[in-house]
């Protein structure tokens, strides 16, 4: 995933939009350009990075948690759902498949397989989590204080 990391998250994107308009409007349209003096685009390159970092840490997860908090985040705010990630994982095994050829071997995207609906779970859960926690805070909110003192 270091090495063509980038390539398999660019592809996964231009498939996936090109089918999924519905997910398309979920992302930041600025950063899936390449900007003046830069090489890559935004979006893909993060994915890559979090995803190579995933495979580098699958041991040790603790070590992602700020970044799978940072995440959580901003799925909720972009309204990202639990029914996205079949998707988006279709789009990820494809294309490290068409990227690989036929260095993706069987074995290995079983592993991506996997390891991606590990990581899919772990997010539609504390998605759900963050989700109920907003929902009750703005039900307290919505309570307003009624109540005096004395």
């Amino acid at each position: 995933m270091k090495e063509h990391g980038y390539e398999i998250t660019q592809e996964m994107y231009a498939t996936m939009f090109e089918e999924h308009e519905d997910i398309k409007a979920l992302f930041n349209h600025d950063n899936m350009v390449v900007h003046p003096g830069e090489t890559k685009k935004k979006q893909p390159l993060l994915l890559a990075q979090a995803v190579h970092a995933y495979a580098e840490n699958i041991d040790n997860l603790s070590l992602l948690e700020s970044a799978v908090d940072r995440i959580t985040k901003k799925h909720v705010s972009a309204n990202v759902k639990p029914e996205h990630y079949g998707i988006v994982g279709r789009h990820l095994l494809n294309a490290v498949k068409k990227v690989l050829g036929e260095k993706a071997k069987p074995e290995i995207c079983d592993a991506w397989e996997k390891a991606f609906n590990f990581l899919a779970e772990l997010f539609i859960e504390t998605e759900n989590n963050l989700r109920k926690e907003e929902a009750a805070k703005k039900e307290v909110s919505n309570l307003g204080c009624r109540c005096t003192l004395g």
